[in-house]
């Protein structure tokens, strides 16, 4: 299809949740992270901007507290939140193996193209056992800026809008 896929080690500093009430997802960052007033990883794109805060994470008495991402705009927000672990699973953290979605360059982002391409890769990884509940690309097409493209039905923005986005370190201006 569109896309290109590859089983890979999740490298990036967060654990991923999902409620199994409501299918919610929420991504923690983990403890450490400086963390830009604009909510972004300190030194990304080598901006000199300096840290506001040091994210926290922290699992005990069956919840786990730390410094949430905004998924569309991409920031770690600076208020901290608790998640009950009854409710909320882990679907990837650093390490686990995850599906990585490559953009090849040239081709179409028509919606119908990134919609068949998904299917594909996700019946092709379910019949083999791998579960396809997560998708993960680090690319400067995910850039919340884009919503900044006049037409709203433009291919580019409706690729970026149809995920969700979190930042990354990067010596370039990516979003994961």
């Amino acid at each position: 299809g569109r896309l290109q896929y590859a089983v890979d080690p999740f490298p990036f500093p967060y654990v991923i949740y999902r409620s199994s009430k409501t299918g919610e997802v929420v991504a923690i960052a983990q403890a450490g992270l400086k963390v830009t007033a604009d909510g972004f990883i300190a030194g990304t794109a080598h901006y000199p901007d300096k840290a506001a805060f040091t994210t926290a994470f922290t699992v005990e008495n069956g919840k786990v507290t730390g410094h949430p991402a905004d998924t569309k705009t991409a920031r770690i927000l600076e208020a901290p939140m608790s998640l009950e672990l009854a409710e909320f699973q882990p679907i990837a953290m650093p390490g686990s193996q995850v599906i990585n979605l490559h953009i090849p360059e040239a081709e179409s982002f028509a919606p119908h193209l990134i919609d068949e391409s998904l299917a594909k890769a996700k019946a092709f990884f379910d019949e083999r056992g791998f579960c396809t509940d997560l998708f993960v690309c680090s690319s400067w097409l995910l850039d919340y800026q884009l919503t900044t493209i006049p037409d709203p039905g433009s291919n580019v923005r409706s690729f970026m809008e149809r995920f969700q986005k979190l930042p990354i370190l990067s010596g370039g201006l990516q979003i994961l």
